[in-house]
């Protein structure tokens, strides 16, 4: 893949982001002025740790929608004319950020107490959306090297195919509608496993292929990058079960600042590797 085409990718996708942002704002904003939007009666938590708050569980899922866009833009910018496999795989964190923002249609239609296929249909493409996120950094950390580029196309639909084959088959309980706007999945637990074990093995996978450099300076970068998982990981995580303030804020905090920083390093390694 060129990277006149990958540049294509990351403008569509940051005006498809800008796009579905302004479409679910419009949505909100009217079922919000004609009293149709609803909060959930007794709301099922996922922690309670904090005080509950569904203006928290909006606002991030409104920051996954304006991060999404947000972040293609600057990658088109930033990671124009840089050659880099690692920065295609991330498209796959820009489409999980898009689709979270599909969890608005439960308030603005008052889904709550639906057991409709259009409710099934927004807890698949939830499931998808946090399979993709720490696939993508997976993929980005094992298919990056030079070796791979004639693969590029195929990897890249290869995690696409597996994120979306995981979504459409792993159990859903439309019954069960958490705080935070989201169609609950069976066995939770299994399902927070994978994720995490995704997510050491990208991180070990980063740290291997930096420390296999021999440079004590490329090492340290690529220490950053780990950092950079980790922190944006439990950001995303956070946003993803955020139903209080402290969560958003944390969310934000740790989303944003794993994010920076496992792209700066990126930009950083793949400009300067020796």
């Amino acid at each position: 893949m060129t990277i006149k085409i990958r540049n294509r990718i990351y403008l569509s996708l940051s005006l498809a982001g800008v796009y579905f942002l302004v479409i679910y704002t419009a949505l909100f904003i009217y079922a919000a002025f004609n009293n149709l939007l609803e909060s959930p009666m007794n709301p099922l938590r996922p922690g309670t740790m904090f005080r509950f708050n569904f203006q928290a569980s909006l606002a991030s899922i409104f920051f996954f929608g304006a991060s999404a866009p947000a972040i293609a833009f600057f990658i088109l910018r930033g990671f124009e004319k840089t050659s880099s496999l690692e920065i295609l795989f991330f498209t796959g964190v820009i489409i999980s950020g898009i689709a979270e923002e599909t969890r608005l249609l439960i308030p603005v239609l008052n889904l709550w107490n639906s057991s409709s296929r259009l409710l099934i249909f927004l807890g698949r493409i939830c499931v998808i959306a946090r399979i993709l996120a720490p696939f993508s950094l997976l993929f980005s950390a094992l298919f990056s090297s030079s070796d791979q580029l004639e693969n590029a196309e195929r990897n890249l639909f290869c995690l696409f195919a597996i994120s979306c084959a995981f979504g459409f088959f792993y159990p859903i309980n439309s019954n069960e509608i958490s705080s935070n706007c989201t169609v609950l999945y069976g066995m939770k637990s299994l399902f927070g496993v994978i994720r995490i074990f995704v997510v050491i093995t990208a991180i070990i996978t980063t740290f291997i292929n930096s420390h296999l450099s021999g440079n004590f300076r490329e090492d340290l970068h690529g220490y950053g990058k780990c950092l950079g998982i980790v922190l944006f990981s439990a950001g995303n995580i956070a946003l993803q079960f955020c139903d209080s303030i402290p969560m958003l804020i944390i969310g934000i905090v740790f989303y944003s600042s794993g994010c920076a920083l496992y792209l700066k390093e990126m930009h950083y390694m793949a400009n300067n590797w020796s």
